[in-house]
This record gives C-alpha cells, structure tokens and sequence, in this order.
C-alpha cells in the first residue's frame, strides 16, 4: 500500500503500535538505526516519515513493515500469521546471531557494538548468544515448480539454542 503523506504514515504508524501491543520496532533512516520496545518507542514521526528507508514494527503474531520503493514513495506492508493456516511445508523459521562484540557491549545502557566498531542501540537485558528469529514464507514457481523465498519477517529476539 502506498502511503500518501506524512499524516497518513503518522496516523498508521499509531493504529498498528497500539494493535501490536507489545513487541519490538527497527528503524532503518537515512542516517541511523533505532531499535526499541514497542511499549517504550519514542521515535521522532516527522524524521521517520522524511528518513526512513525500512521500519518494522513486530512481535510473534505479525509484522508492519513501512519501506521505500525504487521511486522513493514510503510504502505499507502487513503480514499476519494465523495459527490455523499456517501450514509447516510453506514457512521455515531460522535464527541469526547479532553482530555483537560482548566484552565492548553494554547491555545495562542498552548500547551494543559489532565486532567491525559500529554501535547500535539493542534493548536486550544480556547479549550473549544474542539472535534474531526471522520466519521465511515459501511459494512455488508455476513455471518450473522450485521453491522460492516470496517473503520474510521478524518474529522477534532469542538467546535459547533452536529458538
């Protein structure tokens, strides 16, 4: 869905923070990279609108994702995964390690650094083993029948092994 202005962007940014409750959000700008709490965001409406390149707002059940296109336009994305049509053949969950540099990191500021010297803001009370839980959606080609990737998002943050 195409966004048309920044009171259109404001006003879903507010409706799907409060539908989501509870959950994370990351905020990919021009310039920097946000990563907050849902219940805790405090991010800036107007700098998002002007310099977002990918914000997502997530939590276990769904995900919002605002993005610019090739043309630049901010654009709306919603995916929500209802238990009873989720069929285990057409998904595959898998976990990713943070960039994190532990013995530079500090959790208790909520500033973690990657082991190539950047910093990001991470809201994690520990970092260790620290990972990203992303869920693949899988489609098949028509054409040739092979299995395709048709999208993707964010469930959330993990530290158990295998979740």
């Amino acid at each position: 869905m195409l966004i048309q202005n920044k009171e259109e962007f404001i006003t879903g940014f507010r409706q799907a923070a409060i539908r989501l409750g509870e959950g994370y959000i990351i905020a990919m700008l021009t310039d920097r990279l946000y990563i907050q709490e849902l219940d805790r965001e405090q991010l800036d409406r107007d700098e998002l609108y002007e310099k977002a390149m990918e914000i997502r707002m997530f939590n276990e059940e769904e995900e919002v994702k605002w993005f610019r296109g090739a043309d630049q336009k901010l654009q709306c994305r919603e995916r929500k995964d209802q238990e009873d049509q989720m069929d285990p053949l057409f998904f595959w969950d898998e976990w990713q390690y943070l960039d994190i540099n532990e013995q530079k990191s500090k959790p208790e500021k909520g500033i973690a650094y990657a082991t190539g010297g950047g910093r990001y803001e991470l809201p994690l009370k520990d970092y260790r083993d620290a990972k990203i839980k992303i869920r693949n959606y899988l489609e098949y080609e028509e054409d040739t029948m092979q299995l395709y990737i048709s999208d993707w998002r964010i469930i959330g943050f993990s530290k158990e092994r295998g979740e």
